[in-house]
């Protein structure tokens, strides 16, 4: 099968060739390259020279390829067809995707350093069976992320020693992992789902910046479901989901220019941990947090199970300044009368910012 080069293809036949890919057309397969797919067989040597010779390799559908350190270029793209599953699927659980399974040994399944200048990983189940090794590497810029799913890996993507910019992430999800996401800057998630990680759904360490969260979901994880850290700016977060996540939905710390708008919080904080933590946000040392239009509820666990939580709606440690409550709904704190209140104990925990801190239009 001859190999396509994307400076051969006028845009239209670029994009039509794209379409015919998706049915398992006109790209070369990794098959062509030797790749097994058995589950047993390590692919990897197939997956590179691939990648190499090519700038779109197809990755066969209802197989299993053993792999590990793949590496990819600027202009590479690794495509199956696959739909979007839940994070607790694994590769034995899934049968139509294309699934990779972590090779023993390896530090991280697909490596993504070398992609400077763009590239994408499309349609792929990776599923690496170790906590010892990462998913997608760190360190790529302009990396497209669609209809990924990460399962069982250390960080599902990044947490390398560099961070990632500019990646889209969208109609992805990532769980099981120790962390889902780790350290973007100028980025952006979009219709993904961070379920049952151990860590942290989403963490965003000291100058991970200037990034956008939008329609997602965040549930189950034992860390936070979202987590800034030390110094962190410039990160907006909407219309999204935070559900029983063991510690806080999001947790603010020593971040400075934090948005959340008109996203839903409930039943975090489900461990009866500390008073930061049992609680929908938890705002620590930051500076200029805006929180417009979220929903807050408490409940109990599936089946009815657990403690009633969160304790708080929002809790206060440190320092805070310039921070914003506006339009925030509790639903009522709970009682005998009120099943579906919003707090156990009370909306704020902490002490309150004495600079510049605004809290309006509350519903309780």
């Amino acid at each position: 099968m001859r190999a396509i080069s994307l400076s051969s293809l006028t845009a239209a036949a670029f994009f039509h060739s794209v379409a015919a890919a998706s049915a398992g057309m006109a790209f070369p397969s990794v098959s062509d390259y030797g790749a097994r797919g058995d589950g047993t067989t390590n692919d990897t040597a197939a997956f590179n020279n691939c990648l190499a010779a090519n700038n779109v390799c197809w990755v066969d559908s209802g197989k299993k390829f053993v792999v590990g350190n793949v590496i990819m270029n600027n202009g590479n793209r690794l495509q199956g067809f696959g739909s979007v599953q839940y994070g607790t699927a694994t590769g034995a659980t899934t049968t139509v995707r294309p699934v990779l399974i972590g090779a023993a040994g390896a530090t991280k399944m697909i490596d993504v350093t070398r992609i400077s200048h763009g590239g994408g990983i499309v349609g792929l189940m990776l599923d690496c069976r170790s906590s010892a090794m990462d998913g997608i590497s760190s360190g790529s810029f302009q990396l497209t992320l669609d209809q990924v799913t990460v399962v069982g890996c250390n960080n599902g993507f990044g947490g390398g020693p560099t961070y990632t910019g500019e990646a889209h992430i969208t109609n992805s999800t990532f769980g099981n992992n120790v962390n889902g996401v780790v350290n973007l800057v100028d980025s952006f998630i979009l219709n993904a789902d961070f379920a049952g990680n151990t860590g942290d759904g989403v963490y965003f360490g000291t100058g991970a910046n200037s990034n956008t969260i939008t329609n997602s979901r965040f549930e189950w994880n034992l860390g936070y479901g979202f987590e800034t850290y030390g110094g962190t700016n410039s990160v907006n977060i909407s219309n999204c989901v935070f559900d029983r996540n063991y510690k806080a939905g999001a947790r603010i710390q020593g971040s400075t220019g934090i948005n959340l708008t008109g996203n839903s919080f409930s039943r975090n904080g489900r461990n009866g941990v500390a008073a930061e933590e049992n609680t929908q946000i938890s705002i620590n040392a930051s500076r200029r947090v805006n929180l417009t239009g979220n929903t807050s509820e408490t409940g109990t666990d599936d089946g009815g199970t657990g403690p009633r939580t969160p304790a708080y709606v929002v809790s206060f440690v440190g320092a805070n300044a310039y921070v914003t409550i506006n339009g925030l709904n509790t639903g009522g704190r709970y009682s005998a009368t009120n099943l579906t209140g919003g707090y156990v104990t009370g909306v704020v925990q902490g002490t309150a910012p004495t600079t510049g801190y605004i809290f309006a239009n509350v519903s309780q």
